[in-house]
């Protein structure tokens, strides 16, 4: 199958190209940069063989606006002569060329003398006319604008030639590339080229490439620039991407032997004796993409010459044996993305096969002179070890994207590295450097703490030797803007380095100091600078709520009900914000008490006459919600939690899709209110929060039907804590009311909301995200609630599941309780086992919990209902009479429609 993908450059630096002629392409990858550091990819369809600008600007933003944000207030603070905070301002001061740090404009007239040594293999060099030419072309390019930003650096490029055969390479760099030195070797091994290189070479700083890889434009100037910066950095590596993808089969190669390690940078720094994943990530480590001090390679030797053996020990174990040797002997290394090398990924089935072979090889081949050479580490070497054969063997067993060819080659290659290196060594007749001890600093404490004021210029170099961290309180004057940790293990940090910390832990502080600390109108107002200044000439912005949809007219009546159970606190500051609506539409609040019989809750309701009080002493929240459902009378009925609170355009923003008459439900943006705990920050960070994202979607039924071998994911659509339903889908003969068995404060905790969605999107009609009707959501605080809500998450997720099977006869309810849910644990603990992510041990425990509860936890809450009862169908208004309206059940302490009321303040994020 033919798949074919335009790689392209976007230089925010320079305007948003509209790319013409792409009617063999389905999709333009742009990898988005600005002024040569690299944010990540973004991917835009090709349409009629075009790709607008505007196109390939709704694809970068809002998606890198905070990343945009936090590399120009990096280069913010290395402005000492610069006063303003407001992001405008540094815009302004870009157009008159006053460039950032940028790699490929910046002109570094003192620097250390540089190297490339560019070792070729006999079958590279067969290839010179293909592929060769265009990787040396590509070197000289990157000479060529070093020499134009560096003029004074010395630099030189070195190619050695492994056993050559035939002079066809000199012929080519005689003719094509005079200046290049070539120099040749008999050994077959890659590492004797680049130990060769290294002693014919000049330069302070000795890079390494391969011949057919394509170096970027600026590498050599990122190179210089970044060991400048930063004086301590002994090892040096960077980003490596595709050329082009032309078929399916090179999109699975890529997915399953990419050699992209992230677009962020990565500090390495081992005091301790490293865990076995961090030995793992030596894979960082690119052989085409890696420069080093020669005063490192002094200290820790040469490249092995045993290992990139072809044949024996693969390629690139001897890249990542170096990179590991030079940090325990305590050196510092660094993976900075803006260190840009492309290369091709391989075509045909058996190249690819071949490939992942050689990948095999080269991983054993490093683990196996690890356990070899570091006695102390052999313990962990043979776990990461063991962690790769599981894996591959896993991929045999159950993989389905990366085909089994590739895992089976990866597996033969993994079984032919044992004894490779012994008999590597008899081959290249070389003694393997020498072994060296942990040369970790002498640390005394934990963490350290220092203080920086902005209002100076930030120092060339922080020193806190004693420390494996350090604690930097951060202040401008006299104002405490809060802290930063920096994980250094006693190493110098540079002034760069502490510039990108700042900026990237204390964003929205810093973008708040013009509007009073109000970091949700700082953010607003970022983004709209942001997409204001990116947006090419003549493009439309993209429409903002509000102009999206035609005006709902004001004659629509709304109710906003507020279910609760004894949290005055919450449940005044949420009443506040919701009276405090800037609209002239009428509007009601129902408050519903589910525990009145204590007594709290009626006594805040009083103090806001124009309140709606209704006691439901059945438990759960679907009860709260039915009645108060029952008794409204809006033509809408939005719904928030006590614990949210809401901005004053919230309301108009939330019903403002329902213009359309075929949407019946619309939900909105959940962000947090604060992020003052761990519970917090790992609810945001491990669980996703309650955020669907900033991007607005719709979602009908075929969306719903589009899901066969599981179930829809409708929890990714928002939840009740704020959403909005139009009333008449109460008492249509499929959806109706929320199902009591399900929701909070039953023994289901959960799934009420996804059912209600379920049977709305079933029933033929639309549900509208939309994120700028957000709303502001008090986390739990301690980690013992954060358990107790996982819980009751998947709780209610599965029980909503089998009410999907159960009743409403949908098989995809039974494949996602039995199916994909113990996949999904499974992955979960074998991910955290392995050191994928740092999920605390209790937190998996919950889900696990509330996956096995939730059977019993079903039944419980159907024999509940059936006990008490369920609630009665909603009438509409209009054809209720007038003994409803007036009957003693539903107790109502006020009927009133509210106008609009005196505005507050929007609240805070935090």
């Amino acid at each position: 199958m033919s798949y074919r993908q335009k790689f392209i450059d976007i230089e925010l630096s320079q305007p948003l190209p509209t790319l013409t002629g792409l009617g063999s392409y389905h999709q333009v990858q742009g990898l988005v940069r600005l002024k040569g550091e690299v944010l990540g990819w973004v991917w835009i369809p090709v349409q009629s063989g075009v790709c607008s600008a505007a196109a390939i600007a709704e694809a970068i933003f809002p998606k890198y606006a905070r990343l945009v944000s936090q590399k120009l207030l990096a280069w913010r603070l290395l402005q000492p002569d610069l006063t303003s905070w407001r992001i405008q301002d540094w815009f302004d001061l870009l157009s008159h060329d006053r460039s950032l740090p940028d790699r490929s404009s910046t002109a570094l007239p003192t620097g250390p003398s540089l190297t490339v040594v560019v070792p070729v293999l006999p079958t590279e060099a067969d290839r010179a006319i293909e592929g060769l030419h265009e990787g040396l072309q590509a070197l000289q390019q990157a000479v060529q604008q070093a020499f134009s930003t560096m003029p004074t650096v010395p630099l030189e490029v070195l190619v050695v030639e492994i056993t050559p055969s035939h002079d066809r390479l000199q012929t080519l760099l005689r003719t094509e590339y005079p200046s290049f030195r070539y120099h040749s070797t008999p050994s077959p091994s890659v590492n004797a080229a680049r130990n060769l290189g290294i002693q014919k070479s000049q330069g302070e700083i000795v890079a390494f490439t391969t011949p057919l890889a394509q170096v970027d434009r600026t590498w050599l100037t990122t190179i210089a620039q970044t060991f400048v910066q930063h004086p301590n950095l002994a090892l040096l590596t960077g980003l490596v991407v595709p050329l082009t993808v032309e078929r399916e089969r090179q999109r699975r190669y890529e997915v399953g032997y990419s050699l992209e390690r992230g677009h962020e940078r990565h500090w390495f720094h081992w005091s301790d004796n490293p865990p076995w994943p961090e030995l793992g990530r030596m894979q960082m480590a690119a052989p085409m993409n890696f420069a080093a001090r020669r005063s490192a390679l002094s200290a820790i030797g040469a490249f092995d010459p045993a290992l990139d053996l072809p044949q024996l020990t693969g390629l690139g174990s001897g890249v990542w044996e170096l990179f590991c040797r030079g940090l325990l002997a305590g050196q510092t290394g660094l993976y900075d993305p803006a260190l840009l090398v492309r290369h091709s990924l391989p075509e045909t089935r058996r190249e690819m096969a071949r490939s992942a072979q050689q990948f095999g090889r080269t991983f054993f081949s490093y683990v196996s002179v690890g356990r070899r050479r570091y006695p102390d580490l052999k313990g962990r070497f043979f776990l990461l070890g063991c962690w790769k054969l599981t894996w591959i063997l896993m991929l045999i067993v159950g993989g389905r994207y990366i085909p089994r060819l590739w895992k089976w080659a990866e597996l033969r290659g993994a079984i032919g590295s044992w004894g490779s290196y012994g008999k590597a060594l008899n081959q290249v007749a070389a003694l393997p450097p020498t072994p060296l001890a942990l040369q970790a600093p002498a640390l005394t404490l934990t963490m350290a703490v220092r203080e920086l004021d902005l209002a100076n210029p930030l120092p060339k170099v922080l020193e806190a030797p004693e420390a494996k961290t350090v604690r930097i309180f951060i202040k401008l004057g006299r104002r405490l803007m809060g802290s930063i940790d920096i994980a250094h293990d006693g190493q110098p940090i540079s002034q760069a380095r502490l510039a990108t910390a700042i900026a990237d832990q204390l964003t929205l502080e810093l973008l708040a100091l013009p509007y009073q600390s109000d970091t949700a109108q700082a953010w607003n107002k970022t983004q709209q600078a942001i997409a204001e200044h990116w947006t090419p000439k003549g493009m439309t912005q993209i429409p903002q709520t509000g102009t999206r949809y035609d005006r709902l007219p004001q004659s629509v009546t709304v109710s906003v009900i507020i279910p609760t159970c004894d949290r005055p606190q919450d449940l005044v500051r949420c009443l506040q914000h919701v009276l405090a609506q800037n609209t002239d539409r009428p509007f009601e609040v129902i408050v519903v008490d589910n525990r009145p019989q204590s007594g709290i809750t009626a006594p805040i309701v009083a103090q806001f006459p124009s309140i709606k009080y209704i006691p439901e002493t059945r438990t759960g929240s679907s009860y709260a919600r039915n009645t108060a459902i029952t008794a409204s009378s809006g033509e809408i009925v939005a719904m928030v939690d006590d614990d949210v609170v809401v901005p004053p355009d919230w309301l108009e923003m939330l019903i403002a899709p329902m213009a359309r008459p075929e949407v019946m439900v619309v939900t909105g943006n959940v962000l947090p209110l604060e992020l003052a705990t761990p519970a917090q920050v790992m609810f945001e960070d491990m669980k996703g929060g309650l955020s669907p994202g900033f991007v607005p979607f719709e979602v009908d039924k075929s969306w719903l039907d589009s899901f066969e071998g599981c179930a829809p994911p409708v929890w990714e659509l928002g939840v009740s804590a704020n959403a909005a339903f139009r009333s008449t889908i109460f008492s249509h003969p499929t959806i109706g009311l929320m199902d009591e068995v399900l929701g909070p404060g039953t023994p289901a905790l959960g799934g009420e909301e996804n059912h209600l969605i379920y049977k709305v999107l079933r029933s033929g009609f639309t549900l509208v995200y939309e994120p700028d009707a957000y709303a502001w959501h008090h986390h739990r605080q301690s980690i013992a609630s954060l358990y107790r809500q996982t819980v009751g998450h998947m709780r209610g997720g599965m029980c909503y599941h089998i009410l999907m099977w159960r009743q409403e006869r949908d098989r995809r309810g039974f494949l996602q309780l039995f199916k994909e849910m113990p996949r999904y644990l499974t992955e979960r603990i074998r991910d955290r086992i392995l050191g994928r992510h740092k999920t605390p041990w209790g937190l998996l425990r919950s889900e696990i919990w509330g996956y096995l509860s939730s059977f019993w936890s079903y039944y419980q809450s159907q024999k509940r209902v059936k006990r008490i009862g369920r609630s009665q169908p909603y009438i509409p208004k209009d054809q209720r009479s007038t003994q409803l309206e007036a009957d003693p059940a539903i107790p109502v302490q006020s009927t009133q429609l509210l106008s609009s009321q005196p505005p507050l303040p929007e609240a805070p994020p935090g």
